[in-house]
């Protein structure tokens, strides 16, 4: 039986055959492994298949398992291969028209919590890239075709997507930061005013008041 390589890409398309006399089915929806279905002639009449000497698009599995072992069809092997052939080809440019998007799409921001200078929190992995992917572009990938750096500054950065042997995509990401108020750990004084308030208060009695980690207002005592 004709077998073709896995692909990368599982976006939906239609059948690559047209004007023969088979059923209409439509190829499968997701990485090839093997065909689904297969190009077969009838070697003798079948009940509820077909005639001798006919044509038939049948699923992989009907004829590994009764048309073969039983001798009654045999595979259309040129056929069958200039469907996989063009399966083949369907998927590549699917992937080239893909990596075309990600070339013009710009940089994907991503937003960090970060500490002293440009570090961040955590870090940023394939899987939040490919999330991103999905609410910017509704496009599904799986994370396994992702290379992305080691991310733990703020900055730009590029991952790799292989979305086909023959094709990879550079996608850019800008990291950026996040700092929080309650980092904040003391503020200063001039002259007897507050900088973040410009209320004339006596330094030496005045403080600020943090509510849920944000700096609210001054008191005096």
């Amino acid at each position: 039986m004709a077998t073709t390589t896995a692909s990368t890409l599982s976006w939906a398309s239609s059948s690559c055959l047209q004007n023969h006399n088979f059923t209409n089915k439509k190829l499968t929806q997701t990485p090839i492994v093997s065909p689904v279905f297969v190009i077969i002639i009838l070697k003798e009449d079948v009940v509820d298949v077909g005639k001798k000497g006919q044509l038939l698009d049948v699923k992989a599995g009907y004829y590994r398992n009764f048309l073969l072992p039983s001798g009654k069809a045999q595979i259309e092997m040129k056929m069958e291969d200039e469907r996989i052939e063009a399966e083949k080809k369907r998927v590549k440019e699917e992937a080239q028209q893909l990596a075309l998007i990600f070339e013009t799409v710009g940089a994907f921001k991503v937003k960090r919590k970060i500490g002293k200078g440009k570090q961040i929190f955590g870090t940023v992995t394939a899987q939040d890239l490919v999330d991103i992917i999905k609410a910017q572009l509704q496009r599904d990938i799986d994370k396994r075709i992702v290379t992305i750096p080691d991310i733990r500054e703020t900055g730009e950065y590029v991952a790799e997507l292989k979305l086909h042997p023959d094709v990879s995509a550079r996608v850019r990401l800008t990291v950026f930061g996040t700092k929080n108020m309650h980092l904040l750990e003391s503020t200063c004084w001039i002259k007897g005013y507050s900088v973040l308030s410009g209320y004339k208060v006596r330094p030496e009695f005045s403080c600020y008041i943090f509510v849920r980690g944000f700096l609210t207002r001054e008191s005096q005592y």
